[in-house]
């Protein structure tokens, strides 16, 4: 039986997940590792590819988008490994990182979830830790708070030299204990993209388990190449799963504010970026492609939030 499960759910990203797979297949590793890719109905080579270049990776292949929270619980229940890696398939792991992590997760019987530092190939930070969503950070700036209250809002400028413990992780590279999954239950499904990492941080701590960030352990992250595809309906998706967090977690007083705060939020950036774009005489490229998606997405909002606009009918 594998000590470690690596779970890698894969959109469409066949040169991406090749270079993932490729960089857990040169680890020096003493400890044994399973691979699982959950495919999500690829319309690329990304299914040959497994077949044909890592025979020895589990390959769970689904007929089309199931959405990635449905995903990772197919290769969760599939998964035999004690310790957990969900690792994005733009992601590559670094020679160490699996140690490292695993150090940290096993030094304490109640942490849950550890994340490793998230990198650019040049080797630049990227926000690697995550915030529970709140009024604050939803409707006003998120990179002000964290530059004036990073208390209580850390981020890649923090400078953590230790293992520390934090609200919640990003998801491009979690690393998990299994107890603590059986304990709390599978991701929610009823996220299909954006904040089901989050949501299961928030049941995570509710029920006693904490998150803990390992700067020392690095992970190579290309961030956010499948929503990069289709920008409008991943904003969609961005915004569907915010609303449902609120709901659920803070209740349909929290949601409403939430709601009613970005429509005017939104309104007034459609309407600053119109008077630009007006005053650049229609030069602003940018401007215009801003514009067109503050008008999308209102007009989302206008016509109640529906499901065929987002991502699931891809």
């Amino acid at each position: 039986m594998a000590e470690i499960s690596i779970i890698i759910v894969n959109w469409n990203t066949v040169q991406l997940l090749q270079k993932s797979l490729q960089s857990i297949e040169g680890l020096k590793s003493s400890l044994s590792i399973e691979t699982i890719v959950v495919d999500n109905g690829s319309s690329d080579e990304s299914v040959a590819l497994v077949k044909e270049k890592f025979p020895k990776v589990l390959l769970i292949a689904n007929s089309k988008n199931e959405g990635f929270a449905t995903a990772v619980n197919q290769g969760l229940q599939k998964s035999q490994g004690q310790s957990i890696l969900l690792l994005n398939s733009d992601a590559q792991l670094v020679e160490g990182t699996l140690e490292k992590l695993k150090k940290v997760l096993d030094s304490e019987p109640k942490i849950g979830m550890v994340g490793a530092d998230l990198v650019y190939e040049d080797g630049r930070h990227q926000n690697s830790i995550d915030h529970f969503p709140n009024l604050a950070t939803e409707l006003f700036n998120k990179s002000v708070l964290k530059l004036f209250f990073s208390k209580w809002y850390p981020g890649k400028r923090s400078g953590f030299d230790q293992p520390i413990k934090v609200p919640s992780l990003i998801g491009a590279g979690l690393f998990l204990k299994r107890k603590m999954v059986e304990e709390i239950g599978l991701l929610d499904e009823g996220y299909f993209f954006f904040l089901e990492e989050t949501d299961w941080c928030y049941r995570m701590r509710q029920q006693g388990w904490t998150s803990f960030f390992v700067p020392e352990a690095k992970i190579i992250h290309l961030q956010g190449q499948s929503a990069k595809k289709h920008p409008w309906r991943s904003r969609v998706e961005f915004y569907r799963s915010r609303y449902r967090f609120f709901r659920k977690n803070y209740g349909f007083f929290s949601y409403l504010i939430l709601l009613v705060g970005l429509n005017i939020r939104i309104l007034l950036e459609l309407l600053f970026t119109g008077l630009v774009v007006l005053l650049s005489l229609g030069f602003w490229r940018d401007g215009r492609k801003r514009f067109s998606r503050y008008a999308a997405l209102l007009g989302w909002h206008l016509m109640g939030c529906p499901k065929k606009m987002g991502l699931s009918v891809l």
